[in-house]
């Protein structure tokens, strides 16, 4: 691989569930590119396939790629074909083609209808490509008897016409590079990248700013176990039983176990899509008049023939998304005979991905030793992708390399607004609000302190990522924030959720935290956290989930009202503009899914509190506890007083919840004092 950056240049990350293209013209900045997605637009592109008969075009099949072919399935799942995570067989000799209606397509020619309509949906940015593209690859391919030349080959013939000039690079390598760019000083890096089809692992030497060569590759490692075998593991134990795994089929005077050949295939996203062809269907068809329970293999003939793929995948992916934040998660999937409702721990999900868990960690001790290296000698571990979040994964990392040099990247972008001059101050805001509630906060104090307002993952203007709405996770997006902003040491004020962030911060960060104001909402886990969910004020904790989201959608400006009503010891000076500007901003797709994931991962908040608290975990800074007079007042230090050595109570006279909206100069003149005072 050459490694000279100079000139124009293109990278495409194609990816298992997702791809990413982005241009650079020897900048260090490279441009994503953005595609106006039927719902919303956005810099990934789904990397799925969606055919249907047309007898207007060349060949009678005509197709869709990315968010377009999820949009042609849904309005017509019975005539289409969608085709997903079909990268895993890329290095798959048993892979010779997909049959598709009344066609075959080798690998190669599915990966070139994709790339055409990825072009064609990039609104012209595409249609001029540098002569030089760069493509991210695995470091080890998915699926049994994996062979990466065979991989190549296909690879090659896929973008044999989007390119003159191509350049294969390890995945990881690539968030190698872009992680350095962050860095001040040389470091050690370990990049630990989790796709949907294998998890990759790179440790590069990065060099000083300036270097005439920034990154030094000393090994990579990689293993076909990722996203979809997590995927996998949920399919196996919930929904396979139903369809007759395990069970037993008549050969002659003799009954048998069902092979496992049929369940592997429906298990694997990429095989379960291709199982609608007449050879499998008369297969199903001759076991189920075998079969003792032959209605199970009837259930799995009609999700087969039903195209029910994608809905059980969304379902799938949903409750491994929730167990991310959540201690437990509901499964729901209905369709083809089957209503599936389970109640799944994150127990029972770790359990079931053990083996994989344990592959993964000999991978990575694997990169160590080609790099002759000690987890001792690595600084930073960077993690990235959406397997990433799982809190099995994340976990094997911060027990091996510790929390501290632990990153993450590639899940959200938060919105941030920075202003002033002198030493940091952090403003977190709440739910119901973004970071746009501390302006006459952040007006007071600008003109001796550097102000820094994010929008806190999920809401107001950052990204709404599926996970990681927990605490610890939200605290690790801040703390990430600052590192890049070069922010060592910092105060920190908060709100509602925003004290919930600022506590794992707090945690997370004690040495770098001067002073801690928390206003008016409890920390999960701490002080009489049990009592405060007894109160009925407080329902909405645990309001939430899909049949929610369809009841509020198209009516969050009503919902929130009730909040900005109740809440209030004055509603009239919760003003009209104000209402409107937050109604929209949380009316933004998935805004209402992501203020619902704050409030659902409250439990596992609280399991992460008293852990460290059990720890003997305690504040150590001064800590300003203020709750609104007709909200919780005094109650905001005695739950501060259960979590830290040295609180000072206060109350916001005449105010409800909402400080900043009701009483702004009585909230500015307890804040500010505190925060100067050089105690």
């Amino acid at each position: 691989m050459s490694t000279n950056a100079a000139g124009p240049a293109l990278g495409l990350d194609f990816g298992t569930t997702n791809s990413v293209v982005a241009r650079s013209n020897g900048s260090p900045s490279p441009d994503l590119i953005e595609f106006a997605a039927p719902q919303a637009t956005s810099a990934v592109f789904r990397s799925a396939l969606s055919f249907w008969e047309d007898d207007s075009v060349r060949g009678g099949l005509d197709h869709e790629a990315g968010p377009w072919a999820i949009a042609e399935y849904l309005d017509f799942p019975l005539g289409s074909r969608f085709i997903q995570s079909f990268k895993t067989v890329a290095a798959s000799p048993l892979f010779e083609h997909a049959s598709v209606f009344t066609k075959r397509y080798r690998f190669e020619e599915l990966g070139a209808k994709f790339l055409e309509k990825l072009v064609s949906h990039a609104g012209g940015a595409l249609n001029q490509r540098p002569a030089r593209v760069i493509i991210g690859r695995p470091v080890s391919y998915a699926g049994a008897r994996a062979d990466a030349a065979l991989a190549r080959e296909r690879y090659d013939k896929m973008f044999a016409d989007f390119a003159r000039e191509i350049h294969y690079v390890y995945e990881p390598l690539g968030a190698a590079f872009s992680y350095a760019s962050r860095l001040t000083e040389p470091a050690t890096l370990l990049v630990a990248d989790f796709g949907g089809g294998t998890s990759d692992f790179s440790i590069v030497r990065v060099a000083e700013p300036g270097a005439a060569r920034r990154c030094v590759p000393l090994s990579a490692s990689g293993v076909g176990i990722a996203g979809d075998r997590f995927d996998s593991r949920i399919v196996e134990r919930l929904v396979l039983p139903l369809l007759g795994k395990g069970g037993l089929y008549r050969s002659f005077d003799k009954e048998l176990e069902i092979p496992a050949g049929f369940f592997n295939d429906f298990a694997d996203w990429s095989k379960l899509a291709l199982m609608r062809n007449r050879r499998t269907l008369d297969e199903l068809a001759k076991l189920q008049r075998a079969a003792l329970d032959p209605e199970a293999i009837g259930r799995m003939i009609a999700i087969v023939e039903n195209e029910l793929g994608y809905p059980l995948y969304e379902a799938v992916g949903q409750v491994k998304r929730a167990l991310s934040t959540e201690s437990h998660a509901e499964f729901r999937f209905a369709g083809g005979g089957l209503d599936i409702s389970a109640d799944v721990t994150r127990a029972q999900f770790e359990e079931w991905i053990a083996p994989d868990v344990a592959r993964i960690q000999a991978c990575v001790d694997d990169a160590l030793a080609k790099a002759d290296l000690g987890a001792e000698a690595i600084d930073r571990v960077f993690l990235t992708g959406g397997s990433s979040l799982i809190p099995a994964i994340r976990r094997l990392f911060v027990e091996r390399f510790g929390e501290e040099r632990i990153a993450s990247g590639g899940e959200t972008d938060l919105f941030v607004r920075v202003g002033g001059r002198g030493p940091a101050v952090v403003l977190l805001h709440g739910y119901g609000e973004t970071g746009d509630m501390w302006a006459p906060l952040a007006n007071a104090l600008a003109a001796d302190h550097t102000v820094i307002v994010p929008d806190l993952r999920g809401m107001g203007l950052s990204s709404h990522p599926a996970a990681g709405y927990d605490k610890a996770t939200q605290a690790r997006d801040i703390a990430g924030l600052l590192a890049r902003l070069k922010v060592d040491r910092f105060a920190l004020v908060t709100h509602d959720i925003g004290n919930m962030v600022g506590f794992q911060l707090a945690a997370q960060q004690s040495a770098r935290v001067s002073k801690f104001v928390l206003i008016d909402a409890p920390v999960p886990g701490v002080g009489p956290w049990d009592e405060v969910l007894k109160m009925p004020l407080l329902w909405h904790f645990r309001f939430g989930g899909p049949d929610m989201e369809r009841l509020v959608a198209g009516r969050e400006r009503i919902y929130l009202d009730r909040f900005w009503n109740e809440f209030s010891a004055t509603p009239a000076r919760f003003d009209e503009t104000s209402r409107e500007h937050y109604a929209k901003l949380y009316a933004l797709p998935g805004a209402m899914h992501s203020g619902f994931a704050q409030f659902a991962a409250f439990d596992q908040d609280a399991v992460d509190n008293r852990a460290w608290l059990a720890k003997g975990g305690k504040l150590a800074m001064p800590v300003l506890a203020l709750g609104g007079e007709k909200s919780f007042g005094p109650m905001m230090a005695t739950v501060m007083r259960a979590a830290a050595s040295d609180v000072t109570g206060g109350v916001v006279p005449d105010s409800g919840h909402w400080i900043m909206e009701e009483q702004p100069a009585a909230t500015v003149a307890l804040v500010v004092p505190f925060l100067k005072d050089a105690k």
